[in-house]
């Protein structure tokens, strides 16, 4: 984003599009940048996540699958990793921790040695699990 003043004027550029605001005397640029970043309404596709469902047991290793958000369409991936500790930074990098309730939940679930999650991944993330 870029900020560009020209008296009255104040011009906001971002990569896809390009804004042009009035300044009234009583309103500072600040509010007016912190009142435009409030609403979502710049944000980008790229910020766009896909909700997946990971399941995961404990069998020789841990076997990790993946199903879409409706829970009956499986994804072609498949992972397995040696390590509880693994399991764990994919459900961290998927945004499957949100909270001390989520990481507590899926430590008990790591410790009865079956469990799943909510993951919310990004698009490079999600490619990557369709192929």
């Amino acid at each position: 984003m870029v900020v560009q003043s020209c008296g009255r004027v104040v011009t906001l550029s971002f990569s896809n599009r390009q804004c042009k605001l009035l300044t009234v005397k009583n309103v500072v640029k600040a509010d007016i940048i912190r009142h435009i970043f409030a609403y979502p309404a710049f944000m980008t596709s790229q910020d766009r996540r896909h909700r997946v469902y990971m399941s995961f047991q404990c069998r020789c290793g841990w076997h990790c699958q993946f199903l879409e958000e409706d829970l009956q369409t499986p994804l072609p991936r498949k992972l397995r990793f040696t390590s509880s500790d693994k399991v764990v930074e994919l459900v961290r990098r998927g945004g499957g921790l949100s909270n001390l309730e989520s990481r507590q939940a899926l430590d008990q679930a790591i410790e009865i040695g079956r469990g799943g999650v909510f993951l919310n991944l990004t698009e490079g993330q999600y490619a990557k699990l369709k192929h």
